[in-house]
């Protein structure tokens, strides 16, 4: 049996992320994972909530199951449902820098440093 291991961004392996999101996605999320990058954008913390500096995972996240049976159950598939190329582009949309992917296919995005006014 293969331990899980921690969520650790690859940019910089000694951190953890100070969020970690797991989208849900309706039926209607296309099949592919390749779904509106705004309406993951939508769900994802305004990087001003965060320390600067901190990361912010996103994990392909789950489709939920038809019928009371199948949400009790959860859903027996393990590939993502949000195509890494769509947590990616939403991380940058919302304005999170240093994005990546570590070998697992989860997304991370840091936290900017507070913008400085010039004087």
């Amino acid at each position: 049996m293969t331990a899980t291991p921690a969520l650790a961004p690859p940019l910089e392996p000694d951190a953890n992320p100070a969020v970690v999101i797991h989208p849900t996605v309706g039926r209607d999320w296309p099949e592919d994972g390749l779904g509106p990058v705004e309406r993951l954008a939508a769900e994802l913390p305004a990087p001003g909530a965060l320390e600067p500096g901190s990361w912010l995972a996103v994990d392909g996240g789950h489709r939920p199951r038809a019928g009371v049976l199948g949400r009790l159950l959860g859903s027996p598939r393990a590939e993502p449902r949000v195509h890494l190329a769509v947590r990616c582009t939403a991380l940058l949309a919302r304005g999170y820098e240093l994005v990546c992917a570590d070998a697992s296919g989860v997304a991370y995005g840091r936290a900017p440093p507070p913008a400085v006014e010039p004087d």
